[in-house]
């Protein structure tokens, strides 16, 4: 019997190139998404520890944290002699290298190397191995195992040169353009831990009328804007990239699906198995890529609301029954209870609540083990709707990083669970909508994450 080419035989020479030919892309963005996250935890942690550690030593451990980066230095600019001079140092140990003096005279063979570089014109570096400029450097990088090195200026709020963060890898290709434009951030946070610990010191010591302390802030103040530009830029960045991989996915969970319903011929269980395993990691995939898509868009600001009149019941209940089947599946029961004061109209953005309400429920599904119940109430005041989602899964810890996107949050009695993208997307929805949204302990077990909004009656 002919089978036309969409036939069986495409899970082997057809269907399995294509997904091969689209992992390397998935791979990557799963990569790049989390870099991007260890660079925020990485500055969360330099906030944190600053206080205990110190500029310097803050700016080294949280550079060590970062996947990928195996050793490095941080480097302070002496003025007066015209050097580099190491200050803390992380990972893996250089030799006499980690604590050599640089000369910033270009002119000098010592100081014609990366860090000069950098600190002299104020841009980062990235060199490889088989760069000539690294000197004597190479041979202790190609002992180590060391393939190539990015260093970044640290500079002060008024642009004068504050020192360098000096990053090594083992991947040659790893310091890319992507990899670049976070570690960029990532150094001008540190470069403001230095001014806030100089800024501390100036009030400790009774400066807090200085006319420098003023000039500091108003500094400090213009290099923020700085970087909320940039994760603007990023947020941009990841939306297109998410936007560009969705089409092809697509059609890979489309042939997928016609080869699970054996549309063009008969498949032996073990390809029957290989097509519903290529469908559902393709349909996790363009959740996750969704998620990510909205999430980008918002914090790039190209989140646009509709609001129209709607009932609040109509929208709990879309919800509910959208994931009726998930919570079966699990062996949880799903209720939701409406009050009589949320029986009339409210102007709302319908589709962004739902949203919102999706991600809590579809969370508190997940955490709940069979048996558990998962409730869905609703009320309104003359001001305020109010949607609460309640569950008797075993309760969070609820802490700063609770509603930041890829957070590990601590369970009460031991353990952590990943937040993934839906409660940072959640949370940033409900602000947008001009609300709140809010975790803490259930009454007696349990955990309850309410929505407040602004409810102008219709």
């Amino acid at each position: 019997m002919r089978h036309s080419p969409l036939s069986c035989a495409m899970i082997g020479p057809v269907a399995v190139p294509v997904v091969g030919q689209m992992t390397p892309l998935f791979t990557e963005l799963k990569s790049q998404h989390e870099f991007a996250h260890s660079i925020a935890v990485a500055i969360a942690e330099l906030q944190r520890e600053l206080a205990v550690l110190g500029a310097p030593k803050a700016l080294a451990r949280a550079a060590a944290s970062i996947p990928g980066i195996v050793s490095g230095k941080v480097t302070i600019v002496d003025q007066d002699a015209e050097l580099l001079v190491p200050v803390a140092t992380f990972g893996r140990d250089m030799g006499g290298f980690s604590s050599r003096v640089v000369p910033l005279d270009p002119d000098n063979p010592d100081g014609s190397g990366p860090c000069g570089m950098a600190v002299r014109t104020g841009m980062p570096v990235v060199m490889a191995l088989n760069d000539a400029r690294l000197g004597p450097q190479r041979d202790d990088a190609e002992r180590l195992g060391l393939a190539s090195v990015a260093v970044l200026p640290l500079t002060r709020a008024d642009g004068t040169a504050l020192g360098a963060l000096t990053c090594w890898a083992e991947d040659a290709a790893f310091f890319d353009d992507f990899r670049m434009e976070l570690l960029r951030a990532f150094a001008q946070a540190g470069a403001l831990t230095f001014e806030v610990a100089r800024l501390r010191e100036l009030l400790s010591g009774g400066g807090g009328q200085d006319p420098e302390l003023a000039a500091q802030n108003t500094a400090l103040a213009r290099r923020n804007e700085q970087l909320l530009e940039a994760a603007r830029l990023k947020s941009e960045f990841l939306a297109d990239m998410s936007h560009e991989l969705r089409s092809p996915l697509t059609g890979i969970i489309g042939f997928a699906e016609v080869l699970r319903e054996e549309l063009y011929g008969p498949l032996n269980e073990r390809q029957k198995e290989y097509a519903s395993l290529i469908w559902e990691s393709g349909k996790r995939l363009l959740t996750l890529l969704e998620e990510v898509l909205d999430l980008s868009r918002l914090e790039a600001g190209k989140t646009q609301l509709d609001m129209t009149d709607n009932y609040p019941r109509q929208v709990a209940e879309s919800v509910v029954v959208l994931l009726q089947q998930a919570a079966f599946e699990r062996g949880v029961r799903l209720d939701w209870v409406v009050a009589q004061s949320a029986e009339t109209p409210v102007m709302m953005d319908a589709r962004k609540v739902k949203q919102i309400l999706f991600h809590l429920l579809s969370a508190a599904i997940k955490r709940s083990s069979q048996g558990g119940v998962v409730t869905l109430e609703v009320e309104a005041s003359e001001e305020h709707l109010k949607f609460c989602v309640r569950d008797t899964a075993p309760a969070l810890v609820i802490g700063p990083d609770m509603f930041k996107a890829f957070a590990r949050i601590d369970v009460e009695g031991g353990g952590r669970e990943r937040s993934g993208v839906g409660l940072a997307f959640a949370a940033a929805l409900a602000e947008l909508l001009g609300g709140r949204l809010q975790a803490g302990p259930a009454p007696g077990k349990g955990n309850v994450f309410t929505l407040s909004l602004p409810a102008p009656r219709a």
